[in-house]
């Protein structure tokens, strides 16, 4: 969808950082979308929405191409290959997850359902969860990783400036050849029926 509008998707996007930590970013694309991410350590209930039984900003349908988002907008460059240049991930851990809730888990509300962006140090060692629902119990989310990953939850929300989509010259130019081709029919129409 980027190459319609004429940019990158990853060009809109505005990586925040603090103290050389990534807190976050703005203008993230998904699907026809744009949102902004903090990354936080608490526990879910506390940093986001939908934990508390409101409705998720990010859900089932969009949560992997949120996940995504994540790999291929905001890790890039050190980013990507300094897991510890992210807030609330241990430079000390092989990978941090950061997990992306989209439902509290049917069968148990002290448990949401997640999928998660595992960056590590290589970047051929970044894995995305699959799609079925992985499950955590609502804590805090630094006490849910173990001696070779850290956890971090992103927390969406969405983008408050999302870019207006500009049409190129085409779009306009393929406009005016449609409006014109009708109008042509219709005098020809209107031709017809009064010499006839």
């Amino acid at each position: 969808m980027a190459c319609v509008f004429g940019t990158s998707a990853s060009a809109a996007v505005n990586k925040q950082v603090v103290g050389g930590k990534l807190v976050g970013a703005t203008g993230i694309q998904v699907g026809l979308d744009f949102y902004d991410v903090a990354f936080g350590i608490d526990s879910c209930n506390r940093l986001i929405v939908g934990c508390g039984g409101a409705p998720f900003v990010i859900n089932s349908f969009n949560v992997v191409a949120a996940a995504t988002a994540l790999s291929e907008q905001v890790f890039t460059g050190s980013f990507d290959t300094n897991h510890g240049d992210t807030f609330g991930c241990d430079a000390s851990k092989r990978y941090c997850q950061i997990l992306t809730p989209y439902a509290i888990n049917t069968r148990n509300a002290n448990f949401f359902n997640y999928v998660a962006f595992g960056n590590a140090a290589l970047e051929s060692d970044d894995f995305l969860t699959n799609t079925s629902p992985s499950t955590r119990r609502d804590e805090f989310a630094s006490s849910k990783g173990n001696s070779s990953f850290s956890v971090v939850l992103a927390v969406w929300t969405p983008s408050v400036a999302n870019p207006t989509p500009v049409p190129e010259p085409e779009t306009y130019a393929l406009m005016l050849g449609g409006l014109a081709l009708m109008g042509a029919v219709t005098r020809r129409k209107k031709q017809q029926s009064t010499g006839n």
